[in-house]
């Protein structure tokens, strides 16, 4: 039970109960097994789990009282409803001084359509974390294909730049990136390029770039052909936009998805 009127050794008389446990020093969120389990695997990027956690902090320390029946039930609660930046959020209509959440809200939104749908758009998203987990894996290990000369601390900023992209980011990002893929096929271009744009300042710029291996190319010729073209349309990104911070390019191989090595090029450019 989440109740944010108990607070400090309020908690000693009130059992299975969580309200402010260290009033005055800040909030501290308190889950159980089941409650961890549901919220770190609902919102599995940390944009997603911050977003959420300093909303609910910012609920649970307002003026309203707030009553919710387990941390599941203030999760559906807040994935239920968008705030009018569009992001979810503890929206309450109306001039209510008690939000009380009872059972059932949880159970309800995951067995809802519009959440089955949910999972479903998202499907595509998880390409995203592969990718991350690829790059980041040859880095680790010191098996790129063509080193990047850059040492590790460097190439760190670029995966957390990929790592901070929301679930819904990472969607959109990875539908692009599958786009171009697909238009590169019948493509009778030698290479096809597509640049994403933030969607917050600061954000990173990305820039997919699909080339074709040239017949009788080396393989080993081919990729550094293929990088150089990437870091040439990568500074023509920047001369484009001048207020980018970050310009991460990936690059691979175009053409038929049967013919594709499955390598990719990854770079940041600033």
């Amino acid at each position: 039970m989440l109740n944010n009127t108990v607070t400090g050794d309020e908690h000693l008389d009130r059992p299975f109960t969580i309200g402010n446990v260290n009033h005055g020093e800040g909030y501290v969120h308190v889950l159980d097994d089941t409650t961890l389990s549901i919220v770190m695997s609902t919102l599995d990027t940390i944009t997603d789990l911050v977003g959420y956690l300093a909303k609910k902090e910012r609920l649970l320390t307002g003026n309203k009282i707030v009553l919710a029946n387990g941390e599941e039930e203030l999760l559906a609660h807040y994935l239920g409803k968008l705030n009018r930046a569009g992001e979810h959020d503890f929206v309450v209509k109306g001039n209510m001084d008690v939000l009380h959440l009872g059972d059932g809200l949880w159970t309800n939104f995951v067995g809802s359509p519009e959440r089955q749908a949910q999972i479903e758009y998202n499907r595509i998203s998880y390409s995203w974390d592969r990718l991350i987990e690829k790059f980041a894996f040859h880095v680790m290990t010191g098996t790129e294909y063509i080193k990047s000369g850059h040492p590790l601390k460097d190439q760190e900023v670029m995966f957390r730049l990929l790592a901070a992209e929301s679930r819904t980011r990472r969607r959109l990002l990875s539908v692009s990136l599958h786009q171009v893929l697909e238009r590169s096929r019948n493509s009778g271009s030698a290479w096809d390029a597509r640049v994403m744009l933030p969607s917050n300042p600061g954000d990173p710029y990305y820039l997919f770039l699909l080339a074709k291996r040239p017949e009788g190319v080396t393989d080993a010729e081919y990729r550094r052909m293929r990088i150089q073209l990437l870091s040439d349309y990568c500074n023509v990104a920047k001369l484009k936009s001048r207020d980018a911070k970050h310009i991460i390019g990936l690059a691979t191989e175009a053409g038929d998805e049967n013919r594709r090595s499955g390598r990719l090029d990854l770079r940041r450019w600033v």
